[in-house]
């Protein structure tokens, strides 16, 4: 099983940035808005096309790793990840950065900005010696 680090899911991130635009503001499909129960469309079908269609930032990164499919259409934001473990997996510290930048899109911030404070914000969670910066793996006595 893959498992994408950080440095994984942070060029995923830029890679969607760049497609769409710093500047793209998400909207849900269908007309939803925020907040809603369910913050997060991965992907939706296109009857048209026959195809599943990502949606969200983390949906098309989904995407790119080849697992669109195998995770299911709505997800909060809290469970990044949480629906990928037979086909995908993400370190501590990867999979704090995506739920962080996933709930900012969810909150209608733009895309450059999501990824560049949830980049920031890790680092500083790093640096401040709650991820071990070797594993990512969160510490979960840490005393910083």
């Amino acid at each position: 099983m893959k498992v994408i680090n950080l440095a994984e899911a942070h060029a995923a991130m830029l890679r969607q940035v760049q497609a769409k635009g710093a500047d793209y503001v998400y909207k849900p499909p269908f007309g939803g808005s925020y907040p809603d129960p369910v913050t997060c469309v991965n992907w939706f079908w296109d009857d048209a096309n026959r195809a599943r269609v990502p949606s969200c930032i983390v949906g098309h990164a989904l995407e790119e790793w080849g697992v669109l499919g195998k995770v299911p259409q709505s997800l909060s934001a809290d469970d990044v990840g949480a629906h990928t473990e037979d086909v995908l997996a993400f370190t501590d510290a990867a999979k704090f950065f995506l739920v962080h930048v996933q709930a900012s899109q969810d909150n209608g911030v733009p895309w450059g900005e999501a990824v560049d404070a949830s980049w920031k914000q890790i680092q500083q969670d790093i640096d401040n010696g709650f991820f071990d910066r070797a594993t990512e793996t969160w510490l979960e006595d840490s005393d910083a």
